[in-house]
């Protein structure tokens, strides 16, 4: 399956749920934001990419909510998405793509595509207590309970795909727990992909970046009230 109809296909089946089309299938809700980057000296002898040479280089930024839920709140527990678009001096674009989870759930293009069939949205339901014991005598979280006007979860399907695909486990159960940031500010996101960066010298290394806040990370908790917007 070639490049372009694997992507083609990764949104179609992320878009099964309702077939709507006017809205993006994941990170629906977020906000765009501006500004510039400034890499530190230090940056400079393991990278000599143009984003590392000291310059402010102007960038493009959205944070999400990563779910598909055209009705999540600011405050209810998922994962958060930070993209950012790097206008070069050279008049070219990269772009960096990082969520609140030190890891994703696939490792290849095909397991994401696995994942995203069986992880399909579903309506939510209030499991009882003695319900939630199973999971979690297995070591999964169970399902949260809804939020108010929550009517359909991203995440109730997810758990069976972790339980058949141990790789998967680690996420799923990181995304189930999360909780929220109190803004967008004070996460910490990690980005998707790694990278090959070359230092001046000529050494190579693998690389996954990740963006921290100044303030720090601070979070509501999974059990907290929502709240409609916290730039």
């Amino acid at each position: 399956m070639s490049a372009k109809t694997m992507a083609e296909t990764l949104v179609k089946a992320l878009q099964q749920p309702d077939g709507d089309t006017r809205r993006r299938p994941v990170h629906t809700n977020g906000i765009g934001v501006c500004g510039q980057f400034t890499a530190s000296d230090a940056a400079a002898r393991y990278c000599t990419a143009q984003h590392f040479s000291g310059a402010a280089v102007p960038v493009t930024g959205r944070f999400s909510n990563g779910s598909g839920c055209a009705v999540l709140h600011d405050g209810w527990s998922d994962v958060r998405g930070m993209a950012v678009r790097f206008d070069l001096p050279d008049g070219t674009a990269t772009d960096l793509v990082a969520m609140t989870l030190p890891q994703f759930f696939a490792s290849t293009p095909q397991t994401f595509l696995d994942f995203a069939r069986a992880g399909s949205p579903a309506p939510v339901q209030r499991m009882s207590v003695w319900a939630k014991l199973w999971p979690l005598i297995h070591l999964t979280p169970p399902p949260p309970d809804p939020y108010a006007g929550e009517r359909i979860s991203p995440d109730a399907s997810a758990m069976a795909y972790a339980d058949a695909n141990r790789s998967a486990q680690a996420t799923v159960f990181g995304a189930a727990t999360i909780g929220a940031p109190v803004s967008y500010a004070r996460a910490s996101y990690y980005t998707v992909h790694t990278f090959i960066v070359s230092a001046p010298d000529g050494t190579r290394r693998p690389v996954r970046f990740c963006w921290q806040p100044v303030a720090g990370v601070l979070n509501t908790g999974s059990a907290q009230p929502p709240v409609e917007s916290y730039l």
